[in-house]
């Protein structure tokens, strides 16, 4: 039998402005998935918005790297923000961060192969201090958003109302 043809867009500028509408519900129902019992150390975070996604990809193989072997030039790159907010302690804070995703077309579809974040910048911000490193986030909030969405996608099954 047969499977049937990817229902998610070929087109990664396509695919990407669909995924960044819907990401911040994906996202915000991992959290809530992931939420402790202990309400003591709770910390209620929200993404609010993700920002416009770029496509345009950065050369992977300027140098030598650990990640020749995975990524190649042509590999679909997605970059975009996401603005978010966390209540704890009865105070706000509200922060954005960057990311990047790596994807591959397959098959059966879109997979996300590796997704990283950098925090971009807390309120208020510290004029001298250095930029924070990027981490994987393959396997946290972002990257498992990700993979859900696709998923989603994949079987035909995301709202087809959009503006």
């Amino acid at each position: 039998m047969a499977l049937p043809d990817s229902t998610c867009p070929k087109d990664t500028q396509e695919l990407t402005n669909l995924l960044l509408q819907d990401l911040p519900n994906y996202a915000n129902r991992v959290l809530h998935r992931s939420k402790t019992t202990d309400l003591a150390s709770f910390v209620q975070t929200y993404v609010i918005v993700s920002g416009q996604g770029e496509t345009q990809p950065l050369p992977l193989r300027q140098s030598p790297s650990q990640y020749q072997a995975i990524f190649d030039e042509t590999q679909p790159q997605i970059f975009f923000t996401t603005f978010e907010r966390q209540y704890s302690n009865n105070k706000l804070v509200r922060f954005h961060n960057y990311n990047w995703l790596l994807l591959a077309p397959t098959e059966k579809g879109w997979r996300l192969i590796m997704s990283f974040s950098q925090l971009a910048s807390l309120e208020p911000t510290q004029p001298n201090d250095p930029p924070l490193p990027p981490i994987d986030t393959t396997n946290g909030v972002i990257g498992q958003a990700v993979k859900l969405w696709l998923r989603d996608c994949e079987a035909g099954t995301l709202r087809k109302n959009r503006n």
